[in-house]
């Protein structure tokens, strides 16, 4: 079975086979409401279902064994056809939907609770919202007079009722240690996909629950099933599930959807919340943080990570579902970037390959979807990609229909990846822990139709059976972990750099015991064009009768239907440099003129004493409704630099637990390696990782950006030659020596290849290109190109996540390379190009003597501070694939190993930096002990390029 090619039909297309299929599907004008959905005990017994489905086919005279009709019809659907769906679920719908089934249905209302977080009294919810900030609302959609429609969020929780057995042998589980999992249904309100699979998954689960405990969760397979990796796992009883488990469906942009519900006369769903906010770029997370994103500045995401963060500690998995226009596969299932130990990486990877497999059985059904060995796409598009992909269909066969499902890491399935997406923080340590996941669905966007209401019944089906795959399978799967092995058959030594990256924190100013706030204040405007100054106003903290801890300035301009031509501009507020002599402000979220949003704000944290003002800036003409808050706390919440402590050494600890029988890991210190204190040939490998092989040095090159914080080394060109000659007899001796990152630069120091051999340039995030002659059929490729896994263009794997090691996305991340005829002309192989250049081989291998040398251009980076990361780093970033490579690379047995190893940790003196470098939203450096460094110069730059600031500069600077 083949791998799913390139994902670069990702890129935004209007023409494709399956969308030309579908469009006859519209069959006209769409009705003004969904089903209906069911709101009553009499349109219950009518439809079968509360949401039925687009397809719904029983016949309530004949009965629910009436067989399905046909063909091209999904076998899956729900409801009765009197009552199929043909439009999109609205937003009333479906709180009256929800309504009935938790409060008054009696299948489903023991199992289903509604909460509404402006009105529940969980006192886990109450402590955690700030009314003063509209915590637990919609920030509102816009009108025409200006006012804020707001709406309430709320969380539809799904679980057994305490202490109920609903299936015979499975222990009692109280609600508190059960697995909790969170589902985020249309985040982006253009994409309806979320909302129309959530909420049919939600009933499906207290409907079976009720009347059939015992079904199997997976409706595709029978009770026991065969996994990816040859292992058995259940199909777990739903009733089970229930016992063990907590599921919350957020229903995560009510504006966005509001606006283009059919019965609220407007003309399309909105991609933003009501402030022109991408709720999908508003969560914090580890690592480099996008500074005009400024995380949970907006209520709901606010609001709605704050109530999950407090109502459980024992958070197992959740996935944000969204959509997208059109793709060379139904489903990607994007795995996003984290410190992922082992144990997480497999339950992961169990989840998405299993869900995969799933989901080619449960979307087969569709005459539009093929199957995963199917060839690609017939179409020829127009243009070119942004990765260079002309779009060309393939010279021999085509299947002008799409996948079903593929998955991977989201640079290498949609050829691109963000910060701030909830699917990173629920996968990440600041935010729920847990295993995230986002998904994208096509056929679920604005593009669509132009507008975003065509309602595809076909499609919509396919996004409700592909849904519902994804919750099921994850439920299925995260209930029951696999084992998680990580063997080599080996002893490994590993070369210890004993220096950390220790930040202890910058304390944030508080308000004085009594300060009040500031009067917050409002009014009108009409931009002409250029800019307005809407209001000006001064910072006085000093005085002790105000307190301003956070400022926000919103507008709402002019429209109609909650859309409107303003958003060309922008609202920004701004601070008087007068050592400067110019107005300043902080990034703001640009959401661009696609949506046509009816609104926009700008926020700013902790304000120096000064000048400030609220303005439009842009050319377009419009009405300005606008607000200003001031208030004694930060309006995000944000520290302004949050303690860490980090090293990419941290890998090998937490790989320690999961090592097999005949796997060992041993911490080397360097310098008893040089001394020859400590043999090699104690191990069957040896490996060196970024800035382990001699920490600190660099030779004739720059300092890594990664490790110029760190304490200095004494190690000179003599150290070098010396750890070169030790790593050259190892491996001539029968040893494998991994070089991992700039380590390769060993290569060199062993005399296999020349310094100029050696290159390091900056990537989008780390990875291996296998369009190489053997590709995956090199030995060190093995276990790669699994069924339904993605691959970039020129078969790119990525190996590691740029974000959480503090990289920006888009080019920063330094990779490293040898020269491909440098490897070939001492009889080496490349494994893998980088970025598909056959000059330069991001993993080879060169026979030395009876062993050989290995080298991986970016596995196990370290982390950065060059780049804004308040909430801190992460000491590791591999993905999936990485693991692959490297657990193939360290696989070796030296045939003259020592018959009586010392595999003992040395004795490691760890060293922790001093203040590390911290960066700020105008992208300035500085230490607490130190110069300030103007943006651009790193904190080893020489004296001369530091500039000392003033007072007021160095408190502007840390926004």
């Amino acid at each position: 079975m083949r791998t799913l090619v390139s994902a670069r039909s990702a890129i935004i297309v209007l023409v494709l086979g399956l969308a030309v299929a579908l469009t006859p599907l519209l069959g006209g004008t769409p009705t003004a409401f969904s089903g209906p959905v069911a709101d009553s005990d009499e349109a219950y017994l009518l439809c079968g279902r509360i949401f039925p489905d687009p397809q719904a086919y029983w016949a309530p005279e004949v009965g629910e064994d009436t067989p399905h009709p046909g063909t091209g019809t999904s076998p899956y659907a729900k409801g009765n056809a009197p009552c199929a769906a043909r439009t999109f679920i609205t937003f009333e719908e479906a709180l009256r939907g929800l309504t009935y089934m938790a409060d008054a249905n009696e299948t489903t209302k023991d199992y289903v609770d509604l909460i509404d977080l402006t009105t529940s009294e969980d006192p886990r919810i109450r402590e955690v919202l700030d009314e003063e900030l509209g915590d637990g609302w919609s920030e509102g959609i816009p009108n025409e007079l200006g006012e804020r429609e707001k709406v309430p969020m709320y969380l539809v929780k799904v679980t057994a009722p305490e202490g109920e057995q609903l299936v015979e042998g499975v222990p009692i589980v109280p609600e508190a240690e059960r697995d909790h999992f969170v589902w985020a249904l249309s985040m982006h309100g253009i994409e309806r996909a979320g909302i129309e699979g959530g909420l049919r998954a939600a009933e499906d689960l207290a409907t079976w629950a009720k009347e059939d405990p015992n079904r199997p969760i997976l409706e595709t397979a029978g009770e026991t099933i065969t996994t990816r990796d040859g292992l058995e796992a259940r199909n777990i009883p739903v009733g089970e599930v229930m016992m063990r488990s907590v599921s919350y469906f957020v229903l995560m942009n009510p504006d966005g959807w509001r606006r283009g519900d059919p019965e609220a006369a407007n003309t399309s769903f909105m991609r933003y919340n009501g402030n022109g906010m991408d709720l999908n770029r508003d969560w914090p997370e580890l690592g480099h943080m996008e500074p005009g994103y400024s995380a949970f500045s907006e209520s709901e995401s606010r609001s709605v990570g704050k109530v999950l963060q407090n109502l459980s500690d024992n958070w197992t998995g959740g996935i944000d579902l969204h959509g997208m226009v059109v793709a060379n596969a139904f489903s990607y299932t994007l795995i996003g970037g984290s410190q992922r130990p082992y144990g997480k990486n497999e339950r992961v990877m169990q989840f998405v390959e299993q869900a995969w497999a799933d989901a080619e059985e449960r979307l087969a059904w569709s005459p539009q979807i093929k199957p995963n060995s199917a060839p690609e796409q017939c179409v020829e598009f127009a243009g070119v990609a942004p990765n260079g992909d002309t779009h060309l269909p393939p010279e021999e066969e085509c299947d002008q229909r799409a996948y079903g499902v593929q998955y991977g890491t989201i640079w290498d399935t949609i050829e691109y990846t963000v910060t701030g997406a909830m699917g990173n923080w629920i996968d990440s340590p600041v935010g729920l822990n847990a295993d995230g996941i986002d998904n994208e669905m096509m056929l679920s966007h604005l593009g669509n139709c132009g507008t975003g209401t065509c309602f595809l019944p076909e499609a919509e089906q396919l996004h409700v059976d592909g849904n519902k795959s994804l919750i099921y399978a994850m439920l299925n799967f995260s209930i029951q972990p696999p084992p998680a092995e990580f063997e080599v058959g080996g002893d490994v030594g590993y070369l210890v750099n004993p220096r950390r990256l220790v930040d202890h924190g910058y304390e944030a100013p508080t308000a004085p015991e009594g300060a009040v706030d500031a009067d917050d204040v409002s009014g009108t405007a009409n931009h002409t064009g250029s800019q307005t100054v809407l209001h000006s106003w001064e910072v006085d903290n000093a005085s002790g009768e105000t307190f301003i801890a956070g400022m926000s300035g919103s507008v709402r301009w002019s429209n109609v239907a909650a859309e409107s031509a303003g958003d060309v501009n922008s609202i920004d507020i701004e601070y008087f440099d007068s050592a400067r002599g110019e107005w300043i402000d902080r990034p703001t979220y640009r959401g661009g003129i696609l949506y046509r949003t009816p609104g926009a704000h700008s926020d700013w944290n902790y304000p120096e004493d000064g000048e400030y003002r609220l303005v439009v800036n842009g050319q377009a003409r419009t009405q300005v409704f606008w607000e200003l808050e001031l208030s004694t706390e930060p309006v995000w919440d944000q520290p302004i630099q949050a303690p860490y402590d980090a090293t990419n050494m941290d890998f090998f600890a937490e790989l320690e637990p999961f090592l097999g029988a005949n796997t060992t890991l041993t911490a080397l210190d360097v310098d008893e390696v040089l001394s020859g204190e400590r043999s090699l040939s104690d191990f069957d490998t040896v490996i060196a990782i970024d800035d382990a092989l001699l920490p600190g040095y660099n030779g004739n090159r720059p300092a890594a950006m990664g490790v110029d914080d760190l304490p200095p080394t004494h190690y000179g060109p003599a150290d070098a030659a010396a750890i070169g000659q030790r790593l050259n007899d190892f491996a001539t001796a029968g040893g494998n020596v991994v070089l991992t990152d700039d380590a390769i630069r060993g290569a060199a120091w062993m005399g296999l290849v020349e310094d100029g051999d050696v290159r390091s340039r900056n990537v989008y995030a780390g990875h291996a290109s296998f369009n190489t002659p053997d590709g995956y059929e090199d030995p060190l490729a093995a276990g790669l190109d699994q069924p339904g896994s993605a691959e970039g263009v020129n078969g790119r794997r990525q190996t590691v996540e740029p974000v959480p090691l503090g990289y920006p996305v888009g080019g920063n991340l330094p990779e490293w390379n040898l020269r491909a005829s440098a490897v070939t002309g001492v009889g080496g192989r490349v494994v893998a190009y980088e970025s598909g250049n056959s000059d330069r081989a991001a993993v080879a291998e060169i026979p030395v003597g009876e062993g050989v040398v290995r080298t991986f251009g970016s596995a196990l980076p370290f982390p950065t501070t060059q780049y804004y990361h308040p909430l801190g780093l992460a000491s590791y970033s591999i993905t999936d694939n990485g693991y692959t490579l490297l657990k193939n690379l360290l696989a070796w047995e030296n045939a003259s190993q020592s018959a009586t190893p010392d595999l003992t940790d040395a004795d490691i003196t760890w060293v922790e930096s001093d203040t590390p470098n911290r960066v700020y939203v105008d992208g300035t450096n500085f230490r607490d002990e130190g110069p300030w460094l103007n943006a651009g110069t790193g904190a080893g730059a020489a004296t001369a390029s530091a500039v000392r600031l003033t007072a007021v500069q160095r408190e502007l600077l840390i926004r």
